[in-house]
């Protein structure tokens, strides 16, 4: 594990590729640590009566490869990275991450930037749309990131 607290003066990718997890910020780290320790006590996450569990089994654990894949492909493909999204992965589990994103007033800056780059079919908005992530989000959830990426432009695959 690397605690990197100047990632503009880092390497992200490279440590990354080396297998190091990098945090950005004690708060990320703090996170990833806790839920670990959850994970290995057999606790359940404390969340607040508002926010459901994300349905246990193969299409979380999908949507969280995906999450992960797309990350990737954002890196790889596009010179992309975003220290504040691999914080929040490790802050939460992947769909509780997207409902925290999906909750914001505005497009996220990660969301910004790939717009930029020509790459909205990488951004979690895109993602939860798919047909076998969408059961996992609300309507209201769905209709936000529906909404987000025709405000942008976005070309829905056709299918």
């Amino acid at each position: 594990m690397v605690l990197e607290l100047d990632p503009d003066q880092a390497n992200l990718p490279r440590l990354q590729e080396l297998g190091y997890e990098v945090f950005t910020s004690v708060d990320s780290l703090l996170g990833f640590v806790n839920r670990l320790g959850q994970d290995a006590a057999g606790e359940a996450d404390e969340r607040s009566e508002t926010e459901e569990a994300p349905t246990p089994g193969p299409r979380t654990a999908d949507f969280g490869r995906a999450m992960v894949r797309a990350y990737e492909r954002a890196r790889d493909e596009s010179g992309f990275t975003a220290p504040s999204f691999q914080g929040m992965l490790a802050e939460q589990d992947p769909v509780g991450a997207a409902h925290r994103l999906l909750s914001g007033p505005a497009v996220s800056d990660g969301f910004s930037n790939l717009w930029d780059l020509g790459r909205l079919d990488l951004t979690v908005e895109a993602l939860v749309l798919r047909p076998e992530f969408s059961p996992l989000f609300t309507g209201e959830e769905l209709d936000r990131a529906r909404g987000r990426l025709e405000q942008f432009g976005y070309e829905f695959p056709r299918g």
